[in-house]
């Protein structure tokens, strides 16, 4: 299984600063069977002549705007690996980030999901950030860059909700997490969450979007009895965390 191949994701709008980075990452992975698609969602400014610098080794693919989950959609649609696993135009992988996680697939062969931790960062590199920091500051966050998943886990779950433009990821985890399947949460570093002023993630109306993410979880609740104990509560610490979504062995 160390061999199969993996469909790396990336979402693009208006992410000519970062985006040669996050790439850059993906293709210097270890693991080297890997499909990298970038989906630039509508961008204005120079994002396609960065993606297109790659050559071949990107699928470039350029869709009108629709936001993160549409654009991941449409990703889905060329991909042809074994696995899928995501990154965001602003983010960084560990060089083995792969690697790591297809050892736990290799191990366990009935899982759907690995999670690894991330840090978030502030840097201009990772390079900035020493080794005892990055032990100290990295945690289990529901992140699509630092998950690797089984791509028949998608025929389950399904694709992400193009209703939500901030929080599809999280609804995406939840659905798949009640449906009960093989979910596996290792401590390894594996993702590099950058913050800057322009994070997708921050933009002003994610309330509402949480909100309607959290609306849609107790719609499925009462419809099919599909939730997990606390799902809507915040675990109090890692180690609790951890045990609500290990769900493997």
């Amino acid at each position: 299984m160390i061999n199969q191949k993996v469909s790396v994701i990336v979402p693009v709008y208006n992410g000519e600063k970062f985006v040669g980075d996050a790439i850059k990452s993906v293709l210097n992975q270890k693991h080297n069977s890997i499909e990298v698609i970038a989906v630039n969602d509508g961008s204005s400014d120079d994002s396609e002549k960065i993606i297109k610098q790659f050559g071949d080794n990107v699928i470039y693919v350029k869709r009108e705007n629709g936001g993160p989950p549409a654009a991941r959609n449409t990703a889905l649609e060329y991909a042809t690996g074994d696995f899928i696993s995501f990154i965001d135009q602003d983010d960084i992988w560990h060089p083995d980030k792969l690697g790591i996680q297809l050892s736990i697939f290799n191990k366990f062969k009935d899982l759907n999901i690995v999670i690894g931790f991330s840090m978030k960062y502030e840097f201009n590199s990772i390079d900035e950030i020493d080794e005892t920091a990055k032990r100290e500051h990295s945690t289990l966050e529901l992140l699509l860059g630092s998950s690797l998943v089984k791509r028949k886990t998608f025929d389950h779950v399904g694709n992400f909700d193009t209703d939500l433009l901030s929080g599809d990821d999280t609804d995406w985890f939840f659905r798949a997490r009640e449906l009960q399947l093989p979910i596996y949460v290792h401590r390894d570093l594996v993702f590099f969450h950058r913050l800057h002023g322009k994070n997708f993630s921050k933009r002003a109306d994610r309330t509402k979007f949480v909100l309607m993410m959290l609306k849609k979880i107790k719609e499925r609740k009462m419809k099919t009895g599909l939730a997990f104990a606390g799902a809507l509560k915040r675990p109090e610490n890692l180690d609790d965390m951890i045990n609500l979504w290990h769900t493997a062995g």
